[in-house]
């Protein structure tokens, strides 16, 4: 009796394990549900996409809509005011970006730090690009996302001299970057250090472990950034594309340009 009570216990707990697998395999997401890595967001399906904006505001919806965490480091007046036929059926995330980068000249995007990158090949290869500059350390222990974004600001130069190698480690010459205080930013403490990284990969991290809750964009056209204008050379912000249109540098907001 023993003999065959234990049998049948071993049989049902064999076909409860395989009942479990079966449910586990049906439904993937269950066991990292809001947690798809940006390989999986690019794979994802898009069955319609169709948009007449200018590129900006494209990519911010479609940072939106499919959760892409983003840096838009290209921001050209073209890019913020010239309507682009964006459209693509019964294809994929990484698909929408391609059309969105070839609707104008220049524009590229790349897999960075966890992030996809918006930018322009010549004007990220330009040396006194405040972007590529390398902020020797930055620690930060039990603090938030907004802390780090404000010690970033303060970790680099507002004017670049000629060559990077001029500028004494740790030189402060005055603050770049956004205004610090971005609500969403002020979750639970963490710890963050970089040794050694750029402005780009830094600003690609917070975005990163913001875990979709802002991206960034540069609030100056490509000339601009080799320097830092009064409101800052970035913004930190939602997905939202009334909430940094609006703010990016006068000369982009002006048609005239």
């Amino acid at each position: 009796m023993r003999r065959e009570s234990g049998g049948a216990f071993r049989g049902w707990f064999i076909l409860a394990a395989l009942a479990f697998a079966q449910l586990h395999a049906a439904c993937p997401a269950s066991a990292s549900a809001g947690r798809a890595t940006l390989q999986e967001i690019l794979n994802a399906p898009v069955k319609n996409f169709e948009s007449n904006k200018s590129l900006v505001p494209t990519l911010i919806e479609i940072s939106s809509i499919y959760h892409v965490p983003m840096g838009i480091e290209m921001v050209t007046p073209a890019a913020v005011h010239s309507p682009v036929v964006v459209e693509l059926r019964d294809g994929s995330v990484a698909e929408l970006l391609d059309r969105c980068t070839r609707s104008l000249p220049g524009y590229r995007w790349a897999v960075e730090d966890g992030v996809v990158d918006v930018y322009g090949p010549s004007e990220r290869a330009w040396e006194l690009n405040l972007l590529n500059f390398v902020v020797p350390r930055i620690k930060i222990h039990e603090g938030t996302l907004n802390r780090v974004n404000a010690v970033l600001r303060m970790s680099i130069p507002a004017r670049l001299p000629a060559r990077y190698s001029s500028i004494p480690p740790g030189k402060v010459f005055s603050t770049v970057g956004d205004s610090p205080g971005v609500g969403s930013l002020e979750g639970h403490p963490l710890d963050f250090e970089a040794r050694g990284q750029t402005v780009r990969t830094i600003l690609n991290r917070i975005v990163a472990l913001s875990k979709g809750k802002v991206i960034w964009v540069a609030r100056v056209p490509p000339a601009g950034l080799s320097s830092s204008p009064n409101a800052g050379l970035w913004l930190l912000a939602p997905p939202v594309a009334s909430a940094i249109v609006p703010h990016l540098e006068p000369s982009l907001l002006s048609k005239e340009k």
